[in-house]
């Protein structure tokens, strides 16, 4: 495909305005090159995302196989996140946007995580099995954390497809005009304090991820235990996970969110 754009209007035109963490605007400057490759070679947006599934698997596949290839795997990591954004972006300037299209980009989710994590397990299962554990525990923890994430908008939809009746036993009357429409993605991310704009950093954003889990990295080499900062970092991750799920959990319950969204939807689409 010829391109007439450079990359600055490309930027332009792929990306728009984003409000969005130092992270993300690191992935997003480099994000546009691979999509400037893409649309010379003609590869589709749908084409981008099965590619960044199937490189999220290997991420987990070669840290399985040796220590000495750990380094690869976050370099798949990275590639992963990058190409993340690649997808959209090529979707925008062919105008070929689609609701097939965002779900193929969502689920590339359902398999790094996992296999990331269930592979530094199995690395690291030499030393005890049950770190194996954890690794299977942590990639089953990023399952559940994004599945409370979605659950929301899930319930949200049932409701309005189904009439279901729960959601009209209690009157819908707390809705305010002052209130706005919270994605189900920004409950976890509620909290006003550092420690939650670290665990939403960490756990929520993937680029966060990929340079959290770098730093670890660097670090464990410069002190030439690669093995017990990779343990810590499976630790931390289920520490952050499983509190996170709990909380995320509580505060839905507590703060009626299912109600709220599905009164604003209805308000608004009718």
């Amino acid at each position: 495909m010829k391109i007439k754009e450079n990359i600055s209007e490309l930027r332009k035109i792929c990306q728009g305005i984003h409000k969005e963490d130092f992270a993300a605007q690191i992935v997003r400057k480099v994000s546009i090159y691979p999509t400037w490759v893409c649309l010379k070679m003609s590869i589709t947006a749908n084409q981008v995302s099965i590619i960044n599934i199937l490189i999220g698997v290997l991420t987990g596949i070669v840290a399985a196989i040796d220590l000495k290839y750990l380094y690869l795997s976050i370099i798949f990591f990275w590639i992963n996140t990058i190409l993340d954004g690649v997808d959209g972006e090529v979707a925008r300037y062919n105008r070929s946007t689609s609701l097939t299209g965002l779900f193929v980009d969502r689920i590339n989710s359902i398999f790094i995580y996992p296999s990331f994590f269930l592979g530094v397990g199995w690395l690291l299962s030499y030393k005890s099995i049950l770190l194996l554990l954890l690794g299977a525990l942590v990639g089953m923890g990023m399952l559940m954390l994004r599945m409370l994430k979605t659950s929301i908008d899930t319930t949200v939809i049932d409701g309005i497809i189904s009439k279901n009746k729960a959601s009209q036993e209690k009157p819908l009357d707390f809705h305010t005009k002052n209130e706005t429409f919270i994605h189900a993605s920004e409950m976890i991310r509620s909290g006003q304090n550092v420690i939650f704009w670290i665990i939403d950093f960490i756990l929520i954003r993937q680029p966060g991820m990929a340079i959290f889990i770098s730093i670890v990295y660097i670090i464990s080499l410069m002190f030439n235990s690669v093995l017990y900062f990779m343990s810590g970092l499976l630790v931390v991750y289920f520490i952050l996970i499983y509190t996170a799920i709990f909380y995320g959990t509580w505060k839905i319950i507590k703060d009626s969110t299912v109600e709220k969204q599905y009164q604003f939807v209805v308000k608004i689409f009718g």
